[in-house]
């Protein structure tokens, strides 16, 4: 509840660091459900992506992915894995776009992570 209000309201306003913080203590708090567990891991992974923390933002995508498909978190966690550079990470990105496609074929974010993936040298 309070952390997860709180780190909203916080990366609105563009304090992603604050925010992320305060999803963590909402992760941390005995009282959160698995709604509220999962939404703080997915705010948190969107606060990583913003402080270009690539290598969490990909791991917090990929916990909140464990508990349910979600065309945002698939392209979040594309756009994470291509910022790490590699093929490896080229790879996973590609499979994280191609699943975010199945889900929501229009979905803008996944759509340009795409054209990325496709532009990368190699």
């Amino acid at each position: 509840g309070a952390f997860l209000a709180a780190g909203c309201q916080a990366f609105a306003d563009g304090d992603s660091r604050a925010a992320r913080d305060l999803f963590t203590k909402g992760l941390a708090h005995p009282d959160a459900d698995a709604e509220v567990a999962f939404t703080c891991v997915a705010n948190r992974a969107a606060c990583a992506l913003a402080l270009e923390e690539h290598v969490n933002c990909e791991v917090d995508c990929r916990k909140a992915l464990e508990t349910a498909a979600s065309a945002k978190l698939l392209a979040r966690c594309a756009l994470a894995c291509t910022r790490q550079g590699g093929q490896d990470h080229l790879a996973d990105a590609f499979a994280c776009v191609v699943e975010a496609l199945l889900l929501e074929p229009d979905h803008v974010v996944a759509r340009r992570v795409l054209g990325e993936i496709r532009a990368a040298p190699g």
